[in-house]
């Protein structure tokens, strides 16, 4: 999960999210591994048993200004681009504050475009940041084939992370996962045309 917040803001967002998280009993790994371990455990059994989990899983916080997600996503395309003509890795440098056992900021940067392809879910964005998403989506698919795209994927990918998508099931999802970034496309611009049309009686 990343926390979006003002430019500025990042110390109070981390008091603010500290706050909730202890009131909702959530934590990160890194605090107890053996007990995470143990939660998964629970939680498992309790999906398969049909009962709704009475504890969480283990949390993977950040925290980043909006101006600078805004910034990574906007380059995304020309990164990818570039990285076709270079025929390397794409990668865009990111490095959020992430809570561990307590929040910092990690030694080293990670790789945005991985984020970017594989997971990126907006959430309770503003009108202007889905924009900017989309409009950087949009690029993305119109300027690289599936293939090309999961292929950088797998490149900007850690070896563990590498691993995971070598399961058939997950690149399905990451295809079905594009393609949605165009039917969004298809979808936006249906409205404006409705829009713009003459009103029905």
């Amino acid at each position: 999960m990343w926390l979006v917040c003002e430019d500025g803001s990042i110390e109070q967002a981390q008091a603010e999210l500290s706050k909730l998280l202890e009131k909702y009993n959530m934590r990160t790994s890194d605090v107890s591994p053996l007990q995470s371990l143990s939660d998964v455990v629970k939680i498992s059994t309790n999906l398969k048993d049909g009962e709704f989990p009475k504890v969480f899983l283990p949390i993977d916080a950040h925290i980043m200004e909006k101006s600078k997600l805004m910034e990574l996503v906007e380059q995304v395309p020309d990164e990818l681009q570039l990285a076709k003509v270079e025929e390397r890795k794409p990668y865009l440098p990111i490095r959020p504050k992430s809570l561990r056992k307590e929040w910092q900021y990690d030694d080293e940067a990670y790789n945005f475009i991985y984020d970017y392809l594989s997971a990126f879910t907006a959430f309770n964005f503003t009108e202007g940041m889905k924009e900017t998403l989309q409009k950087s989506r949009t690029r993305v698919i119109r300027e690289n084939t599936p293939e090309e795209l999961f292929n950088f994927l797998t490149q900007a990918a850690t070896p563990a992370n590498f691993r995971r998508f070598q399961e058939h099931e997950l690149e399905e999802i990451f295809y079905r996962r594009i393609t949605g970034w165009g039917e969004q496309e298809t979808k936006e611009i249906g409205e404006v045309e409705d829009d713009e049309g003459p009103e029905l009686e």
